[in-house]
């Protein structure tokens, strides 16, 4: 798949060293995961809140790290959409322990995983469906050429 879509002219050839790599791996299974059990272990009103709880926990982290600073526009939006969330789904949330620890570890892994993505693609200049196809490609074919040394 990888090929046809080079070919295509979809994605272009990189190098991202194999930790980096990893790092993206790791937030992306951990956000699947997450996610999965969250869904799992909660209701849907609560798992609808948590992936929503994203975009605050994203901009928090591009304040604590690139220093961005949103305007009071910004915030007051995204304040009104997790109010709004919230009373719309006040009915169908239950949650307990274990699911809310899924929805944490889902909504920062996350978080991180795109904040991830975004570093990578400014550190190595790469375009944004690089990243995502590169980690795919790379972690099947060294995982191939590990089996067969």
């Amino acid at each position: 798949m990888t090929l046809v879509l080079r070919c295509l002219g979809y994605i272009q050839p990189s190098h991202l060293p194999f930790t980096e790599l990893l790092k993206f791996i790791l937030f992306a299974n951990f956000s699947i995961f997450g996610m999965n059990v969250s869904l799992m272990w909660n209701s849907v009103g609560f798992y609808q809140i948590a992936k929503l709880s994203m975009i605050s926990v994203s901009c928090l982290l591009e304040v604590v790290f690139d220093k961005i600073r949103y305007s009071r526009d910004t915030k007051i939006s995204i304040g009104l959409v997790l109010v709004g969330v919230g009373v719309c789904t006040v009915t169908d949330v239950s949650v307990n322990t274990k699911g809310f620890v899924a929805a944490f570890v889902a909504v920062w892994s996350t978080a991180l995983q795109q904040y991830y993505v975004h570093y990578l693609q400014r550190k190595y200049s790469l375009s944004c469906n690089v990243v995502d196809s590169r980690s795919i490609s790379r972690l099947l074919v060294d995982r191939q050429t590990s089996r067969h040394v």
